[in-house]
């Protein structure tokens, strides 16, 4: 399966950069079985604003999303702004 080697949008490639840091408060939460998990992800398409792009993985994050794709000129957390923001 190619899922996450190239955007589902433009086909482009991608690189992981950034993991999803499970918080201690997580792993309290009960397990729910595989079978159960709904896997949810957000693609950002050309998003010029670093700001943005950082509120919406800071959004991301807090609803739960398993993955971001990032594609096109959306700045990555590599940028200062993006990092700053999504804190």
């Amino acid at each position: 399966s190619t899922f996450g080697i190239r955007c589902p949008h433009c086909l482009g490639e991608t690189k992981v950069v950034s993991q999803k840091i499970i918080h201690e408060e997580d792993k309290s939460r009960k397990k729910v079985k595989s079978k159960d998990k709904v896997s949810r992800a957000v693609l950002l398409d050309n998003i010029r604003s670093a700001w943005n792009v950082g509120s919406i993985l800071r959004s991301a994050d807090g609803l739960g999303f398993d993955r971001v794709f990032l594609c096109g000129i959306t700045p990555t957390p590599e940028n200062e702004a993006v990092t700053k923001t999504s804190l």
